[in-house]
């Protein structure tokens, strides 16, 4: 019988949101912070049923989403934001999320003073005017990176960053909108799935089925979920399998084939190479990198 982790911070405010009938919203608790940055961990309960309210980026913000997902509308645009992508926001920017297709979501933002940004630009041989889209997808190991912030001990955080700043900004800086933006209704479709895929994707998935879920041609189905996430149905459950993987080998001593099956893998070598692709490390390295259980 498959176990499951324990409920993280986005899953217990949700169910104290039902249990206490009380409306969405949004809290930020500091991971850490210094002159002229902070890395903040946004749980926010919203759902269909409450309003979207204008807000304005601090610093400039680099938000890794982590769970759920939500429409981010600024004046560059508009972007269906799941699980690996990162919202950019320029300091004073107005920005509305809105959760009219689902409930919840994490995310891990990055804010720096733009002063900041603008230098690490310089240093890259650019010069930051802000950004040109309100979305980059970041590959595997730079989400990564992202999150292990969270397990950094506290005097590594800076560092950890500023790292973080110097992986993803030169991505953020070429991230061009999109030539033709998602249709709200095919957003709306890509947003239910990727929803359904954060509870499906240990099962074996493949394009027919989903097809036959959304109700959809597979060549629709895939033209239209790359157009509003930026990455495609495959990708976007390797990544889940291998967020779920990564927490099971660091949580517990089950062994790393257990591991491997049990988040959807059938075959070792391929779920230790994707593995190695996020990570840098094979799953049994990781493990003792991290001092997990063995």
């Amino acid at each position: 019988m498959l176990s499951h982790p324990a409920p993280g911070p986005l899953a217990s405010a949700l169910a104290a949101k039902r249990r206490d009938g009380a409306p969405g919203g949004a809290t930020a608790a500091s991971v850490a912070s210094g002159r002229g940055w902070r890395v903040l961990d946004v749980v926010c309960t919203s759902g269909p049923d409450d309003p979207a309210f204008e807000e304005q980026h601090d610093g400039v913000s680099l938000s890794l989403v982590t769970e759920g997902g939500f429409v981010y509308r600024s004046g560059l645009g508009r972007a269906a934001m799941t699980p690996g992508a990162m919202l950019l926001g320029d300091a004073g920017a107005c920005f509305r999320c809105g959760h009219e297709h689902g409930e919840g979501d994490r995310c891990l933002s990055f804010q720096f003073d733009r002063e900041i940004v603008a230098r690490a630009s310089s240093d890259l041989g650019a010069r930051f005017r802000g950004f040109r889209a309100p979305r980059t997808v970041l590959a595997p190991r730079v989400v990564s990176l992202c999150k292990r912030v969270l397990d950094a001990p506290a005097e590594a955080r800076e560092e950890r960053a500023f790292a973080v700043l110097a992986a993803v900004l030169p991505t953020a800086l070429e991230a061009l909108r999109p030539t033709q933006a998602a249709a709200p209704r095919d957003e709306r479709r890509a947003l239910e799935l990727a929803r359904h895929l954060d509870e499906a994707f240990r099962e074996r998935v493949t394009l027919a089925d989903l097809a036959s879920h959304a109700g959809l041609s597979r060549f629709h189905l895939l033209r239209l979920f790359r157009q509003a996430t930026g990455v495609t149905p495959h990708q976007y459950v390797l990544r889940r399998r291998i967020d779920w993987a990564a927490h099971r080998l660091l949580e517990t001593s089950a062994p790393v084939t257990t591991v491997a099956y049990d988040c959807g893998f059938e075959d070792l070598s391929n779920f230790n190479r994707t593995f190695r692709g996020t990570y840098g490390l094979s799953p049994r390295a990781f493990r003792r990198a991290r001092g997990a259980p063995l």
